[in-house]
This record gives structure tokens, sequence and C-alpha cells, in this order.
């Protein structure tokens, strides 16, 4: 038994020093100015690289003959803290809703005006109360709908469009709304509570520009590059906000209340964008881009954030931060992953026909370099 203890004692030992030497060993910077701490990271994680093959569990969707099953524009998914799935069909501004086995249970929302319809259905959070909270673009509006899709309050959005949404675990709702200022587009981050009342103003945010232009003999026209940068933000469960502008990869967090208390990213080489010449496009490609908006956080909070790839990708990359700001991880995937739940990655998958599914995948490691 003494033996038993001393080699337990050891081993326990052996851990604390090998652990805290790793950590010391990964040259990341921390400082704090003005009060809002820095973290730099070198442009390599801390714990390499890992490949995960995604192996399907569940699949919703595809080539099916029945409408339940069939998804026109997908444009986004939730999960539910009850394992229900909703997903966005931008195509005909509504939601289908699934249970954890895939099951179709019903549709709710639809095109119009009226309580629980939608004109612009792009972006929505499902609240840790059951609740859906829904932005409606071109009505300028935020519904609330319950579990069942039953309609239950809604607000105006004013000042601009609703560009983004989320929720945190106390169900306040955070709102972006981009409008034109002296021709240049920029984006407002507003936290509310449920019923409408403003509590948090982030301040301003940059938004792309229109970068291409085409001209004929009788009409000039431009359009967003997806090489250009722009901000991209989200929301953690403890409702601190993350937002970044692609053009340097740092990421700014703020608390509940709106206060700066910590900037991270990594060492970045811009990409040259080959194309700027012929397509009027920005000589460098950003790091946060128009083609990767979306960052998601793991079961752990962390925070997944996506590399952007010019070309056609063969698999999604991204860089993993700790919620103190350290480059842990980068991870290597096939699909892109919308959500985290249970364990589990939720994605949209497209055959090679165009027909989209929606895949729930466990994640098995396969490469750790």
């Amino acid at each position: 038994m003494r033996y038993l203890r001393f080699f337990l004692m050891f081993s326990v030992i052996f851990s604390l020093i090998f652990c805290g030497e790793k950590e010391s060993k990964y040259p990341v910077t921390i400082e704090t100015i003005d009060g809002v701490k820095i973290v730099t990271n070198p442009d390599f994680p801390r714990d390499g690289t890992t490949a995960y093959e995604l192996e399907e569990e569940l699949s919703i969707g595809g080539d099916v003959d029945d409408e339940d099953y069939v998804f026109h524009k997908p444009y986004d998914m939730k999960v539910a803290a009850d394992g229900k799935i909703f997903v966005l069909d931008w195509g005909d501004s509504t939601f289908k809703i699934y249970d954890n086995d895939g099951k179709y249970i019903r549709t709710i929302g639809g095109r119009g005006q009226g309580p629980g319809e939608f004109e612009g259905l792009v972006f929505f959070s499902i609240g840790t109360d059951g609740n859906v909270y829904v932005q409606d673009s071109m009505n300028q509006r935020m519904a609330v709908l319950d579990g069942q899709g039953e309609y239950i309050s809604g607000f105006r959005i004013e000042g601009g469009l609703p560009y983004g949404i989320a929720t945190d675990q106390n169900n306040y709702v955070y709102s972006g709304i981009q409008f034109q200022d002296d021709e240049v587009r920029k984006l407002r981050i507003l936290r509310f509570n449920a019923a409408g009342e403003e509590i948090t103003d982030y301040g301003l945010f940059q938004l792309v520009q229109p970068v291409i232009t085409k001209r004929t003999q009788d009409t000039v026209s431009s359009m967003m590059s997806r090489h250009a940068a722009t901000t991209v933000w989200a929301v953690d469960k403890e409702g601190k906000l993350y937002a970044g502008y692609g053009d340097k990869y740092e990421i700014s967090v703020y608390d509940p209340e709106g206060n700066l208390f910590l900037k991270f990213g990594r060492e970045f080489t811009t990409v040259e964008n080959k194309y700027a010449d012929k397509l009027g496009q920005p000589d460098k490609v950003g790091v946060f881009n128009v083609i990767n908006r979306r960052w998601l956080f793991d079961e752990s909070n962390n925070i997944w954030v996506e590399m952007f790839i010019k070309d056609d990708p063969e698999e999604i990359v991204y860089d993993v931060f700790s919620p103190e700001g350290v480059y842990i991880k980068q991870i290597r995937v096939k699909y892109r992953i919308n959500q985290f739940f249970g364990g589990k990655a939720y994605c949209f998958v497209r055959d090679e026909v165009g027909f989209v599914s929606v895949k729930r995948f466990k994640l098995v490691e396969m490469i750790n370099q």
C-alpha cells in the first residue's frame, strides 16, 4: 500500500511538471494595456493540428420525395436544449422542426407580414427558455416564438437592417444592425431584453464594401468580393461578445455591459490575391471574409474561428482558441460545422446533384501533428 501511494504521488507530481513545462514552452505573449488583456499567439497552435473524420449518426433530407424532409434554400440550423433540430429554410421563410431522431414534427413561419410570418428570414437563435428569437430583415423586426412556433411577442429594429442575432444563457438578445454612413457601410451591435428594451450599445464596427465593379454601355454595378475583409461577431453562453475585422487577425472581447477587456489573435501572413488586378479586388485576402462570417463555440466554450481558403476547399480549417485567448489547436474537418450539441457536430451537406441534408456526426480523431 505504501508503494502504491508513492507511485500515485509521483505520477501526479510528474504530470503537473510535464503540463507546466508544456504550457511554459508555448511562446504566447500576455500583457495588460489600459486595463485590457492582450494575448498574442504565434502562427502555430499550442497542441498542434488535428484532423477529424466525421462519423455519420443521423441524416435528414437530401434526395427524398417527402416535402417535409426537403430543404429548398437552407441557411442555418440550431439544436434546442431538448434535442429538437430547427432548420431555417430561406427559400420559403420557414423553419422545419425535427426531433432528436430526425423525425419531422412541424413547419412554422411562412412568407408574409403577420404574426409568425416573415419576409426576410435569415438569422435566428434559440434561447435557454426554449423560445425562438427571429430576425425578419425585410420587415425590420424581431419576433419571439415559443418552441411550438406560436407567436409570443415582437419589436421593431430601428436604425437599419437586422444583420445577425445571438442569445445568451440569460436570454438577452444581441442584434447586429447595418446601415450606410457617408457612403460607408457600418454595423452597430446592440443587446436587448426580451421586451425589446435596449440594454447595451457596443458601438460601431466596419462592414465589407462593394469592391468588384462591372460596367456595361448602359449600367454600372458593384458586388461584394468573397475575398474582402468584413466584421465577424459571435456571443458565448456567458454573454461575452467576440468581434473582429478581417484585415487583421485580432479579436476583441466585450463583457455584457459593453466593456472591452480582452484582445487576442495570432501571427498571420496575409494571402496574396492573384486575381486582384483583373477583378478590381483587394490585393490582399483578409482573414475574416465574406465567405466565412460564422464563428462557433464548442461545449467547453472554446471559440472556433474558420480560416479563409480561396478555392473550393476539400476540408474546413478552424483555429481554436480558449476562452482566455490562447491558440490551443487547429482542427481540420470535411464539412463546415453549424453547431455542437451533446458532443456531436451538426452540419449541412450538399450532394453532387445539389440536394442538401442535415447530418449529425461523431468526431473521430485521425491525425495529430
